[in-house]
């Protein structure tokens, strides 16, 4: 169960200023969004069964700036693959914005903004960053490469160079296959 304990007053704690205001109809202590800086405040509260168990309680709580940047990362991860792929970019971070761009150039603000998988279907580098809410940026921007190749390489050919040679066992012959996606001859 619960404890029968009633907040009954919330005040500054010295010179800090208050963190929290009490909401006397429910008993919760309601908390801001606060800026950084170091606030306290004095909680009492009263148990209604037993009295004596009443308390007061100080809080001091620092706020910090948060400066850690976001980390982007991309799934699945740079690569040769046989089919298109649908690249799903997430970060550590929420809220976050993704920007990304599939030519190869480095993303800014100004660069599309990830919302949906980015679709790969031919070879592409994929460069990306985040910035969170705050302003922090991931730098420098990350970069996978996406090496698609569809194409289905051509079957060796194996010919007799006519170079004779004086053992029956052996074959002196040369050999060729292709695959014109990837350049691979």
């Amino acid at each position: 169960g619960t404890l029968p304990y009633i907040w009954t007053k919330v005040t500054g704690y010295g010179n800090l200023p208050v963190l929290a205001t009490l909401d006397f109809d429910s008993g919760m202590l309601d908390w801001s969004a606060p800026v950084q800086g170091i606030y306290g405040f004095r909680a009492k509260a009263r148990d209604s069964a037993v009295p004596q168990n009443s308390f007061e309680k100080d809080f001091i709580l620092e706020i910090k700036p948060d400066t850690a940047v976001p980390i982007t990362t991309a799934s699945p991860e740079g690569g040769i693959f046989a089919s298109a792929q649908s690249i799903t970019l997430s970060t550590n971070k929420s809220p976050a914005t993704i920007y990304y761009t599939t030519d190869g150039t480095e993303p800014t603000t100004g660069s599309p903004v990830y919302a949906t998988p980015v679709a790969i279907a031919v070879s592409t580098t994929l460069k990306f960053f985040a910035q969170d809410a705050l302003g922090n940026i991931e730098t420098p921007a990350k970069s996978e490469i996406y090496m698609v190749d569809t194409s289905v390489p051509s079957i060796p050919v194996i010919t007799d160079d006519g170079v004779a040679t004086s053992e029956t066992t052996r074959l002196h012959a040369s050999w060729s296959a292709a695959d014109a996606e990837s350049g691979i001859s």
